[in-house]
């Protein structure tokens, strides 16, 4: 998509991701440092910065998520940064925002500054939380609809690769939970609270995108081309997740 109209969005660079919802196209910024996000109301002839967020209640948004048609956002309070982080749904693409967890405890992921990309992973109630960046160690868990929060280790999960970001993306597969990091793609069978690698020899790629198309798992990765595994490898008899 291309914005040719003045005063709204055009530099096609700038966003990695385009996910349809309702009737609107939601743009997602390509480097995970941006925290900028943009709306198309006409089918992505024009976009224009997704600023009703903040003027609904006054949060800078660290990251942003779509799930079963709605919309979910992780902010924090512009007036003072370290104010507690709330999720917030919208279930009109965006238009209007309600907040559904508050108090999440960030903190615990260590110091977050304004911008930095936080990772953020919604599926029905399971909601997943982690810091982008270097030496990650915690990931927040919730199993409630952010009702409740643990904060879990990393290294005691499973999760080997704590020099680098903690997850790149993550798909629902039936009851697995599938993980693209820097070092390879996990497999979860207990909905995130644990880890392993699943295909050992594909440790070595930076794998930055996974979609699930036609009974096949396939992987973005970054200089090494994109790859696929049949998800009949899992044994799975009905096949769910995000179809591109």
């Amino acid at each position: 998509y291309e914005s040719t109209v003045s005063g709204s969005w055009n530099n096609l660079s700038y966003l990695g991701t385009l996910e349809p919802v309702a009737d609107r196209v939601i743009g997602f910024p390509a480097d995970s440092d941006l925290t900028q996000f943009f709306v198309s109301d006409n089918q992505g002839l024009t976009f224009l910065p997704l600023t009703s967020l903040n003027e609904q209640w006054d949060v800078f948004l660290f990251s942003l998520v779509v799930n079963q048609g709605k919309v979910y956002a992780l902010g924090a309070g512009n007036a003072a940064p370290n104010n507690p982080t709330g999720l917030y749904q919208s279930a009109d693409a965006g238009k209007n925002w309600s907040l559904i967890s508050s108090d999440i405890p960030i903190d615990s992921l260590g110091q977050i500054s304004i911008p930095e990309g936080v990772f953020l992973f919604v599926q029905n109630d399971l909601i997943i939380i982690a810091k982008e960046g270097f030496q990650q160690t915690r990931y927040l868990y919730s199993s409630d609809a952010g009702a409740t929060w643990q904060t879990v280790d990393a290294l005691a999960a499973g999760i080997h690769h704590i020099n680098s970001e903690l997850f790149t993306d993550i798909i629902a597969a039936g009851s697995y939970l599938i993980a693209s990091t820097r070092s390879g793609v996990d497999l979860s069978a207990d909905k995130g609270l644990s880890w392993s690698p699943w295909s050992p020899e594909f440790q070595s790629f930076h794998v930055k995108d996974l979609e699930i198309h036609e009974g096949f798992l396939w992987a973005s990765a970054s200089e090494s081309g994109i790859w696929k595994r049949p998800l009949g490898d899992l044994n799975l008899k009905t096949v769910t997740g995000k179809v591109f």
